[in-house]
């Protein structure tokens, strides 16, 4: 039995026991949240990253623009265009680059992607 925080009486005189927020079962979620919140708040980093880093690589080129569009769309968001609905097989992001623009684009986002540190609980897992 976890640890008790209340014992009341209910309406016909049975006791009834309310566990404490510090029971054994609570520190796992807690952990799960924690590493849940710090994934968004990581992966919203690395985006801005790659934004940042396509925004540079385009300047001035019609073609990169293109290219690092069909990417964003393709890769970033899930939606990738002008293919199949329902690829053969997952592909990772440094494929999808490779496929929509090349090593120059594969180098441009495993840069951004390098350029953030995972927040500690995630380092640990």
């Amino acid at each position: 039995m976890g640890a008790v925080n209340q014992i009341f009486f209910g309406q016909e005189g049975g006791i009834y026991e309310t566990p404490s927020p510090f029971d054994d079962s609570c520190c796992g979620g807690g952990f799960a949240i924690v590493v849940g919140v710090e994934f968004i708040s990581f992966k919203r980093a690395v985006d801005s990253a790659r934004y940042a880093a396509l925004a540079a690589w385009v300047e001035g080129s019609e073609e990169i623009a293109t290219q690092a569009l069909e990417f964003v769309v393709g890769c970033m968001e899930g939606g990738v265009t002008g293919r199949p609905d329902k690829p053969e097989r997952l592909m990772t992001i440094d494929e999808c680059a490779q496929a929509i623009g090349g090593a120059d684009l594969k180098q441009v986002i495993r840069a951004a992607d390098e350029s953030q540190t995972a927040p500690a609980p995630l380092r640990w897992l």
